[in-house]
């Protein structure tokens, strides 16, 4: 029955949130001592959420209590990337953001009432309505201005802030679905709950000292029911809580402070399987190894050669993650009509040539350890499976911060991943700003060329340049590639078609070998083309463009500014 009730009672809450839109988020990094304030739109009665990624910030608004604000400023300068503080401040009533010494970098969301609860909107009529008690943030939701720590919300607000960015409808679909579940969490997270009993704590205060206690004690596996007893909330409502704040559930979350434990112990040294078990909070050495394998994708053993002696690694594909974390494979892809990655700088690394037979490479190589992407199979990579220690990712290959991340947790080197991530977005961003006032809408394509076929690269979801030129540098893809192509990788053109290619900007790329392709450019169909016309064709490097890794990432950057900024 008393789920019932919950369920009820969220149900009902929920309703007042179903005609809500977001009309705006802004990613803001501010300096040292910047100010950011509210800025009121259209005149319209709206709220904004203010997510606080990073740094350390001050934060003011006349809606808030003095107790509030000094609130706020003492917890605004322990958020870490995998954090996120949210305050919920009525607008256009002033506030006021100020980042401290260390700067700060913050997500600014506006949301705005569409529809009055109840009310019918006729066809023709504008949607967007002035603010009335009926439409107003409901009271449970309104008052909330404490902190609340989420990592889901966090993923979602840079999904969102991706999506926002794509001009097709299924893009902008998904956006609003996700700026919804972001109003869902804010609610599981902030809203009181009159039915747990009379503690006068915030939920999610109570919520994060049961996180605590959990991370202080996970060596002795504190139950569920213990956990929310401690929280002072029932078990389901506990664990729905305990889910929408860290992702997982009480037992998964456990398991995985456990794990991480027994990756740090393992790193240090030559302790016995058994005593890290023991240590970590596993009940047996065979527990241990089992979790392991499930959560890490390799055995504790293995993880410890992996950290302590990573001479002899081995990535066909992913040799820029490897470089970028510090690390050096043992060898390198090669292929005789693209030859290798000479952007990585690996000139001294020995070369496993890709279109040559692979036996007798693979008895000369012998590494401690392989990785796999997810194209292995493609050239008969994973035929590794069965030689050597190996760990296959399933990421795509456009999910390259999630295949860093993988590949650095095997080596210990997390924290540089998330660094390397954290600067990347940053020089994207910066990228982005400068671009966007000197193109000021001009389209833009990828052409690789050769002999054989003439490919375009696809949409701002897929592909080796997408996501990179025209997500996170905001260009504007050519119509043809949103007609064709925007749900593609890449296709192959014909020349009829390469004819009514009109982009203003064309990056275009050969494979190495030398003139291959080369004579398309002294035809007249190539001459006619207005990039070409106006000298805007820009021939760029072919594996730092052809590859998925964050350095050729940051290489794709430098390229698109040193020639269209």
């Amino acid at each position: 029955m008393r789920e019932s009730i919950e369920e009820g009672q969220q149900t009902a809450r929920w309703q007042s949130l179903s005609w809500w839109g977001m009309t705006e988020l802004r990613r803001c990094e501010l300096q040292p001592g910047e100010r950011c304030q509210s800025v009121a739109v259209d005149n319209k009665r709206g709220y904004e959420l203010l997510a606080v990624c990073t740094g350390d910030v001050q934060l003011q608004a006349a809606t808030l209590s003095l107790a509030k604000q000094e609130q706020l400023q003492s917890q605004a300068g322990t958020l870490s990337l995998s954090e996120l503080e949210l305050t919920v401040i009525a607008s256009p009533e002033e506030w006021r953001l100020e980042a401290g010494a260390a700067g700060a970098t913050c997500y600014r969301l506006r949301f705005i009432p569409l529809m009055a609860q109840g009310a019918e909107v006729a066809s023709n009529e504008t949607a967007n309505i002035e603010m009335d008690e009926d439409s107003a943030l409901p009271g449970f939701l309104r008052e909330l201005s404490c902190a609340i720590r989420s990592s889901q919300a966090l993923a979602l607000l840079s999904e969102l802030e991706r999506l926002r960015l794509l001009p097709d409808w299924r893009s902008a679909l998904q956006a609003q679905q996700h700026f919804y579940e972001l109003l869902e969490l804010v609610v599981a997270l902030g809203a009181s709950d009159p039915s747990e009993g009379a503690d006068t704590a915030h939920p999610a205060q109570r919520l994060q000292a049961a996180i605590d206690y959990a991370q202080q004690h996970y060596d002795r596996a504190p139950s569920v029911d213990e956990l929310a007893a401690l929280a002072g909330l029932g078990r389901s409502h506990f664990t729905r809580l305990f889910k929408a704040q860290t992702g997982q559930s009480p037992l998964e979350y456990m398991n995985g402070l456990r794990i991480e434990r027994a990756k740090s112990l393992l790193s240090q040294g030559d302790e016995p399987l058994a005593a890290v078990a023991e240590q970590s909070g596993f009940s047996s050495e065979y527990y241990l190894g089992r979790r392991f394998k499930q959560l890490v994708g390799v055995s504790p053993g293995q993880y410890r050669r992996n950290t302590t002696d990573p001479s002899r690694v081995f990535a066909p594909f992913l040799e820029d993650y490897l470089v970028a974390l510090g690390l050096r494979p043992c060898a390198q892809i090669a292929h005789s009509r693209w030859g290798r990655q000479d952007y990585l700088g690996l000139q001294d690394i020995a070369e496993y040539t890709l279109d040559e037979a692979q036996e007798h490479q693979m008895e000369k190589l012998q590494p401690s350890f392989v990785l796999l992407d997810d194209g292995a199979p493609r050239w008969g990579l994973d035929a590794w499976t069965r030689q050597s220690p190996t760990l296959q990712l399933p990421q795509q290959g456009e999910a390259w911060r999630s295949i860093l991340l993988a590949i650095a947790d095997q080596f210990g080197k997390t924290v540089q991943a998330e660094q390397l991530i954290e600067h990347y977005e940053t020089k994207a961003q910066r990228a982005r700003l400068l671009l966007e006032p000197r193109l000021d809408g001009r389209t833009v394509a990828l052409l690789r060329i050769s002999a054989q076929r003439l490919v375009l690269y696809g949409g701002s979801a897929h592909g080796y340049v997408g996501p990179v030129l025209y997500g996170d540098l905001g260009l504007q893809p050519h119509p043809m590639i949103e007609r064709l192509a925007a749900a593609e990788r890449r296709i192959d053109l014909t020349l009829d078609q390469l004819a009514a290619l009109d982009a203003d900007v064309l990056f275009i790329t050969f494979d190495k070998d030398e003139g291959e392709g080369r004579e398309l450019l002294s035809s007249p169909l190539w001459r006619s083309l207005p990039a070409v016309r106006r000298g805007a064709v820009y021939e760029v490097d072919f594996f730092s463009w052809m590859n998925y890794g964050v350095l050729a990432n940051h290489r794709k950057i430098d390229d698109v500014l040193r020639f269209l900024a």
